[in-house]
């Protein structure tokens, strides 16, 4: 079992979100079986409930949570669940798309974990980015997609990024895009472009400029992509609007908050991962075996707890 994260188990306010990533990580990358009476035993060890009976009332809450999360993505969910114990369906492997949204959300919970083992940013933000784009194209098989992300494998310049927008709605390029941009802006923070076309081949659809965050410090990109700088770049004929896409998962006060600040289509973890509703093998083979890869390593050097 894991160790029980110091942030978001506060003994005045335990997360019920935070909870249910810990019970599932402990399930997933330690193959253990949890049952109610356990948790509740470890909880009142680690002082987090007062008495047995707030700590059953706890539990019962993630069990209900889980079972919703289950809901939301059916035989992509990698548990097994029970009135009173959860247990492993597939090994992590083979839920590479699960797993590394588990692990980008523990960095929160574990920062000294995080600090020692993701150190390369550059390449957590590019699968994510790569993970978003397979799933909104498994998705919505009636749209098209273009990948603007910045990262060490595509570095094309701002003024590339912005002529490839602008060819790929058909919309016309602004000429003096460092006007309204730094010199050294990379994405003007958008990393796909999202377009439903129609047969006719014309402007005036629906279009969406997506943000991808993988990082903890998600939170302060909630804005991004600006839609006010945009639309002074490239000229469109009808107003885009905004996608944020990040691999943590809220309870529905939070989802909701956040949708409201993004000002668009919020993709949290169980959105992304709908794409395997109905295969859970939906990932590229290429993708899948780089998730893998980049895991292994993260998944050894977890905290566990002492038995």
């Amino acid at each position: 079992m894991l160790s029980v994260p110091s942030r978001g188990f506060a003994r005045s306010a335990l997360d019920l979100t935070a909870l249910c990533d810990w019970i599932e990580s402990s399930v997933l990358f330690d193959q253990e079986t949890l049952s109610v009476p356990l948790l509740v035993d470890v909880l009142r060890e680690e002082q987090l409930c007062e008495d047995q009976e707030s700590a059953y009332v706890i539990v019962n809450d993630a069990w209900a949570e889980c079972a919703r999360r289950r809901s939301w993505i059916d035989s992509a969910w990698p548990f097994d669940l029970t009135q009173d114990t959860i247990n492993l369906a597939r090994e992590w492997q083979e839920a590479a798309d699960y797993t590394f949204c588990l692990l980008l959300s523990l960095t929160i919970r574990y920062r000294h974990w995080a600090k020692t083992c993701i150190t390369d940013y550059g390449e957590q933000g590019e699968l994510f980015e790569l993970m978003t784009m397979e799933s909104l194209i498994k998705q919505f098989s009636d749209w098209r997609f273009l990948q603007t992300g910045w990262s060490r494998s595509r570095t094309q310049s701002l003024r590339d990024v912005v002529q490839a927008v602008a060819s790929f709605l058909g919309e016309q390029e602004v000429a003096n895009i460092y006007r309204w941009t730094k010199t050294t802006a990379k994405d003007a923070g958008l990393d796909i472009v999202c377009q439903r076309p129609f047969r006719d081949g014309r402007v005036s659809v629906p279009v969406y400029l997506i943000q991808c965050a993988s990082g903890s410090d998600f939170e302060q990109k909630l804005k991004m992509p600006d839609l006010a700088t945009w639309k002074k770049i490239v000229d469109f004929v009808v107003e885009p609007r905004k996608g944020f896409a990040t691999p943590y998962a809220f309870a529905d006060d939070d989802f909701v908050r956040y949708a409201s600040r993004v000002e668009g289509m919020l993709l949290e973890r169980y959105r992304i991962l709908a794409a395997g509703c109905n295969s859970p093998n939906w990932l590229s083979d290429a993708l899948h075996n780089r998730l893998v890869a980049w895991s292994q390593t993260r998944i050894s050097l977890l905290p566990r707890r002492a038995d």
